[in-house]
């Protein structure tokens, strides 16, 4: 290879490497536990750079506001275990929490692209308020729209209230075998009140 091009390459990989920043690039490729479908409503998902196919994380919801792309952008306070998945980015401009985004959780005001993302299609991941204390698995990728740059798991597949699963309740003498939210029909779900105030940030 010719100089010139090693250091453009050389440049390009670098430029790379300080996006990702610390985060580690995962090789892994399968999805078991994720929903591989729920791509197909990622609103241009050619700006997410995927590090794993699939993942779960652990930790307290600290922030969920709605996105005129019809996904909810939630911030989530991760668990010591996963604090390596965050980046300068999340650090800056999401509080240190990782991003984590359901997919078509109300109707897009944004655009046509992000209509037709959601046609035919809404979550039913139910959505506990902030607080909880939660497990959630999706794809782990990087946001790479300009003024982004941070981590997330999206889309979200599943996300399980830890604070109502049968060890934590069987600390209160109630006992179960089954997390409550599960018992939950989906077209009855209530969310939280979100925050609608747009913010350019997120």
């Amino acid at each position: 290879m010719p100089l010139k091009a090693e250091i453009i390459a050389i440049m390009i990989i670098g430029g790379i490497f300080t996006t990702i920043n610390s985060v580690a690039v995962y090789a892994d490729t399968t999805s078991e536990g994720c929903d591989p479908t729920l791509w197909d409503h990622v609103y241009h998902p050619a700006r997410l750079h995927t590090l794993k196919t699939c993942m779960t994380v652990s930790g307290i919801i600290d922030h969920i506001k709605r996105e005129p792309d019809g996904d909810l952008h939630i911030r989530v306070h991760l668990d010591p275990q996963y604090s390596n998945l965050t980046n300068s980015a999340n650090d800056q401009i999401q509080a240190g929490d990782l991003v984590i985004e359901p997919v078509c959780d109300h109707e897009p005001s944004q655009s046509t692209a992000a209509i037709e993302a959601c046609s035919g299609f809404q979550s039913q991941i139910v959505i506990p308020p902030e607080g909880t204390h939660i497990q959630t698995t999706g794809r782990y990728v990087l946001d790479t729209s300009p003024a982004h740059g941070w981590t997330e798991i999206h889309p979200v597949s599943d996300i399980t209230n830890l604070d109502s699963s049968p060890s934590f309740l069987s600390m209160f003498g109630i006992h179960t075998t089954q997390p409550l939210q599960q018992h939950i029909i989906p077209s009855q779900r209530q969310h939280v009140t979100y925050d609608d105030i747009p913010d350019k940030s997120e």
